[in-house]
């Protein structure tokens, strides 16, 4: 299943199945695309523990209290109109 969780400026996705974590992000032309955020995020005893802080422009993500960390620019022009966690199979 995949978990979608939009927060200010930037829209996060965790797929199960490839273990990957996705945020929009730009690419040197200044569009929006989806980019990798971390790789091989496993699920410890079921679970993955994630700690995002969002600032004007970027992101950093956390899994596992530090064990995996990125940090990204963000399109300056992108804001979800909601915010929320769904998940989807």
């Amino acid at each position: 299943s995949v978990v979608t969780i939009q927060l200010p400026k930037v829209t996060l996705r965790y797929d199960a199945s490839t273990r990957r974590i996705e945020h929009q992000g730009i690419n040197d032309k200044g569009d929006s695309v989806w980019m990798t955020t971390l790789e091989d995020v496993v699920p410890i005893d079921g679970v993955v523990e994630l700690r995002c802080l969002v600032d004007r422009m970027t992101i950093e993500v956390y899994a596992h209290r530090g064990e995996l960390f990125g940090a990204y620019y963000l399109h300056p022009d992108n804001d979800p109109k909601e915010y929320s966690i769904r998940s989807s199979d």
